[in-house]
């Protein structure tokens, strides 16, 4: 059975989507049609199960599940999948290096304040955050690790330790720890953004892939909307997860069962989703978080070797500044 040897790792609210939805289109390349499997973070998946009192996520619980997911990929030189939280992990780097240590990885990174305010829009609007603000999210994390405000519905605890979440060297250096150089490729998305064509032709190369015009822009929904019943995104969300437990299982009743779920979840996100004013950052509280996490901008522009204040707009450090 073909097996992967391409991971892309997040983060999450990065560009991940679009650049698997490309490969996905390249003839050379074979991407999971189910996108963030998660199978190599073990430790999220205990955290999770832990948390919910029973294993209600992470559909993907055995290797030959997980490898069912690239059962269709026939002769592809590059098999992959995308699974996001795999940098925040502790445990994924290692595990993935284990099965496939010959594997590229790719990993993707957003200037941490915009990425965090994207990640909290986005997890208040799926019913994982109940915080007011980032700010005040950000702020509760302390608590929320000793297991107190914890958000009711949320899927991991740790999606909402967003302190964490911008310890960008360190997470990289996870995986760097395991893999050569040679076979890990960091995209800024700001870079994939602002020349999405020059940031292909690196990825093709990067993976040896044959060179040709960008594909077809994937379809990313980034439109802002809220859930209007817990109760409801509860239920989508275990739809979604029987879903996914067809994904790999032969024959027709299973292809038939898998839509026909999969049709039922999105019949209820569509009930549950109303739309929702995409409220922008302070400007206060955007450069008072700029100042907080100002020295991780400088740590993984350390690892990378490149100036990331500058690419990422924060002042340059004054002389007598340590």
């Amino acid at each position: 059975m073909p097996q992967p040897n391409l991971f892309i790792v997040g983060e999450p609210r990065s560009g991940t989507t679009a650049l698997h939805g490309y490969l996905a289109q390249h003839p050379q390349a074979f991407m999971s049609r189910l996108k963030e499997p998660h199978y190599f973070c073990a430790d999220l998946r205990r955290e999770c199960d832990a948390y919910h009192g029973a294993a209600t996520y992470f559909p993907f619980r055995t290797l030959t599940d997980y490898e069912g997911l690239f059962a269709d990929a026939g002769d592809a030189a590059v098999v992959g999948e995308s699974s996001v939280y795999h940098l925040v992990s502790t445990e994924a780097a290692a595990n993935i290096a284990a099965y496939a240590p010959d594997a590229r990885v790719v990993a993707m990174f957003r200037e941490p304040v915009a990425y965090l305010h994207s990640l909290y829009t986005r997890l208040r609007g799926m019913g994982d955050e109940d915080a007011s603000s980032l700010t005040a999210a950000i702020d509760l994390e302390p608590e929320r690790r000793a297991g107190r405000k914890v958000p009711r519905d949320v899927r991991v605890p740790s999606m909402v330790f967003y302190d964490e979440a911008v310890r960008y060297a360190e997470h990289l250096g996870r995986f760097t720890a395991r893999f050569p150089p040679a076979q890990i490729k960091v995209i800024l998305f700001e870079d994939f953004r602002d020349d999405t064509d020059a940031a292909w032709a690196e990825v093709c190369d990067f993976l040896g892939l044959d060179a040709c015009r960008l594909p077809a822009a994937t379809e990313v929904n980034d439109s802002s909307w809220e859930i209007r019943s817990r109760r409801l995104n509860r239920l989508h969300r275990a739809l979604v997860g029987r879903a996914a437990r067809w994904e790999t299982r032969p024959g027709l009743a299973a292809t038939a069962s898998r839509k026909l779920i999969r049709r039922g979840a999105s019949w209820v996100e569509r009930l549950n989703a109303r739309p929702a004013p995409r409220r922008p950052l302070p400007e206060a509280e955007r450069e008072a978080l700029r100042a907080r996490f100002r020295d991780r901008v400088e740590a993984l522009g350390d690892a990378l070797e490149r100036d990331l204040l500058r690419r990422w707009g924060y002042p340059a450090r004054s002389a007598g500044e340590h």
